[in-house]
């Protein structure tokens, strides 16, 4: 059981009396009720003046924290992405490692936990889209040679497109589905009746930054050589946006925002540069039809484009580039018996890296090599990705009266097909365990072999794959929100099923809040719900996955064949239950 205590704000309303005798003459109702939905009339009728009411906004159920554009706008933020935005909210936490000083140069934002969950655990939503990475959104680790990293989002927005964001982290309503930790809800700004636009531009580097490190520190994080201190950076963001109305009942909000930092670490005998960039790119628009019903269109494309090296190994520069598209159709119409909102949905998503074919770690005391590691090379070309279609759709019945309660009820479905790729065009070789021969004689093309001085006698095949995972799965919901007095129940029902576990999945949910007093000032609310994870596609994409384990000694002046030892690592889904809390 919970207390909760709200701050009240006074509503005040000012009517202008004059101008609205003076006025109403000249004022006659729209022929269709339906237009006074419609933001972009303008012009076609004559209109009273604006009204201006501010009230407080009322959260509609316990649990869930709703941020509006003011508040918004006047957070201060590090690079005023969403993540460090919800970090206000009680029960979001952010991971240890965010916000380090040491790794200033970084712009990817932070990752959040929600009541305690795991922060790959989360849903989040896009005017309805589906923001989630769902392929290894807990790998971060760059230099792994058979993953690429992951975020737990694929679209990082600005803070300058975000009208409101709705975080829930306990009670949440059955229509939302597909996490163990928490919601978050993100509504864009949408056009409206006056052209407009602006421009913004920020930038930062370390000459303007004072650092506070521990005597015992100084030497190892200005002589860095890795990314986990960063004594030298510079970063730059520039954006701007436009609202443009198009007639009297459409109207097109679009923007761009840009990120990217450069790096400058020690590496090998000199310096090499690292750079960040993400690209924003967002649209949405929206078109009032003759009934009233709108319709809205949003596209987001977020591409990056980072480049590294690996510590102190020659030959490593490589990059990973991620393209990330999505669409969103909605349509939304009040209806006689309440409001429905149908949404269809596009996305797709792909990282790659491209790299050196070959890893070798020589024996460094030999002439040959002539830098202190005798690491040298990369990790190969891998290709993977993610697309998914999506359609949706809620009814909210009107408040109907039963008895002395008040129901309102909503009810809806989704259902959803993915695919997922992994893509690596040649096999690449991890060699190692340099073998000191003064007399070896090196095979035509051999890359791990130096006539005369060492050949490396053991590597790690990472096989050529080309494969694909195909998974559906659906939900329907149904949820009251029911009123009686000062007390409020709100039950709900959530079933889930996909075909790769064939698990369905009943997820109850059941909160209640009692206004102690009637004043809204003291509410107890508690509630118990039951949530469902996401499908799980990594696993699906995954199974089967083979390296090969290989060795080879010498035979008189040259190598033998390589011996193979296959090892399979996957991932299976027998008897595999939905994980949920």
């Amino acid at each position: 059981m919970n207390l909760r205590h709200h701050n009240h704000y006074r509503a005040y309303k000012f009517i202008l009396l004059t101008l609205l005798c003076l006025s109403f003459a000249n004022f006659a109702p729209a022929e269709d009720s339906d237009d006074r939905r419609n933001p972009y009339l303008k012009g076609t009728i004559p209109l009273m003046p604006e009204v201006l009411v501010q009230a407080e906004l009322i959260t509609p159920t316990t649990g869930t924290t709703i941020i509006d554009r003011e508040m918004i706008e006047n957070l201060p933020t590090r690079d005023g992405n969403i993540n460090e935005i919800v970090g206000i909210v009680p029960g979001v936490q952010f991971a240890e490692e965010s916000f380090n000083s040491f790794t200033a140069g970084e712009i990817s934002p932070p990752v959040v936990s929600i009541s305690g969950s795991r922060y790959y655990d989360n849903n989040y939503t896009i005017n309805g889209i589906s923001n989630n990475n769902p392929l290894d959104p807990a790998f971060d680790s760059t230099t792994g040679a058979g993953k690429l990293p992951g975020h737990p989002q694929i679209h990082f927005l600005n803070s300058q497109i975000i009208d409101q964001i709705t975080v829930y982290n306990s009670n949440i309503p059955a229509e939302f589905g597909g996490f163990t930790g928490g919601q978050i809800d993100v509504k864009t700004i949408s056009p409206d009746n006056v052209s407009s636009g602006s421009i913004h531009y920020r930038t930062t580097e370390d000459s303007w930054t004072k650092f506070h490190i521990h005597p015992d520190h100084l030497d190892d994080f200005y002589n860095s050589k890795t990314t986990d201190k960063q004594p030298e950076f510079r970063k730059q963001a520039f954006g701007l946006n436009f609202n443009l109305p198009i007639g009297n009942d459409t109207g097109l909000v679009t923007a761009y925002e840009q990120q990217r930092s450069k790096i400058p670490l020690q590496h090998l005998d000199g310096y090499n540069t690292q750079t960040r960039r993400q690209e924003n790119f967002f649209l949405k628009a929206e078109h009032y039809l003759p009934s009233g019903a709108e319709l809205a269109l949003t596209a987001l494309y977020s591409p990056t484009d980072n480049q590294y090296f690996m510590t102190e190994t020659k030959g490593s520069d490589y990059s990973i580039e991620g393209h990330n598209l999505s669409f969103g159709l909605s349509y939304e119409n009040q209806l006689a018996a309440g409001d429905l909102l149908s949404n269809l949905t596009y996305t797709s998503q792909q990282t790659r890296r491209d790299a050196a074919p070959n890893r070798l770690f020589w024996d460094a005391s030999q002439p040959a090599i002539d830098w202190d590691s005798g690491r040298e090379g990369g990790l190969g070309v891998l290709e993977t990705g993610h697309k998914e279609i999506s359609l949706s759709s809620d009814f909210t019945t009107n408040k109907l009266m039963l008895g002395r309660m008040d129901h309102q009820i909503k009810f809806g479905a989704t259902a959803t097909h993915s695919r997922q790729h992994y893509f690596r065009p040649l096999t690449n070789y991890l060699y190692y365990t340099s073998v000191v021969d003064s007399l070896i004689i090196c095979d035509a093309g051999d890359p791990a072999c130096i006539n005369s001085e060492q050949y490396l006698s053991k590597r790690t095949a990472y096989l050529e794959a080309d494969r694909t995972a195909d998974i559906s799965d659906y939900a329907g919901y149904i949820q009251n929100n029911i009123a009686w007095k000062r007390l409020e129940i709100f039950p709900g029902l959530r079933v889930s099923y996909d075909d790769y576990t064939n698990n369905v999945n009943l997820a109850p949910r059941l909160s209640l809040s009692l206004d102690l007093f009637g004043d809204r000032d003291t509410i107890f609310f508690g509630g118990r719900n039951r949530y469902y994870s996401g499908t799980l596609l990594t696993h699906a994409l995954y199974s089967g996955y083979v390296t090969e384990s290989q060795s080879r000694s010498t035979s008189g002046n040259g190598q033998d064949d390589w011996v193979t030892t296959s090892v399979i690592y996957s991932y299976g889904e027998d008897s595999v239950k939905t994980p949920y809390t």
